[in-house]
């Protein structure tokens, strides 16, 4: 099935009631934690998969929703990613933990802030709904 390619600079970021209106960038990573399990005969190393993990961050420009995310820091929130927001019926969702909030700037970019997030407590993680 052929599909159109989503450009990026449509997105939309919320988190809870909060939309995050100046946000540029977003980033979000599905994994699997895994386990070794060699033995002294393998011949190459052998591993087990675990449970699914997810991590990912948020960015938006300074001041504008600096102090939303960094309010979020160390508390654990819905979390909903749209690839464009022209599609809202095609998302990521879940509830995460926001872990870290930092803020960068340099002569050649307007000053940033970053919201870090991991799976939440209720273990579910991040999910995609909508896509065909």
């Amino acid at each position: 099935m052929a599909t159109t390619p989503v450009h990026g600079y449509n997105a939309r970021i919320q988190i809870d009631a909060n939309i995050i209106t100046n946000s540029n960038a977003w980033s979000l990573t599905m994994g699997v934690n895994t386990v070794e399990a060699t033995q002294f005969v393998d011949t190459h190393v052998r591993n087990l998969a675990g449970q699914k993990t997810d991590s990912g961050s948020i960015t938006a420009w300074q001041p504008m929703d600096a102090k939303v995310l960094c309010d979020q820091r160390g508390t654990e929130g819905r979390l909903w990613i749209y690839p464009s927001s022209g599609t809202l019926t095609a998302y990521w969702y879940g509830v995460v933990l926001f872990t870290e909030y930092g803020s960068d700037g340099s002569t050649t970019s307007a000053v940033g802030a970053t919201l870090n997030f991991v799976n939440g407590s209720a273990g579910t993680g991040m999910a995609p709904y909508g896509f065909s």
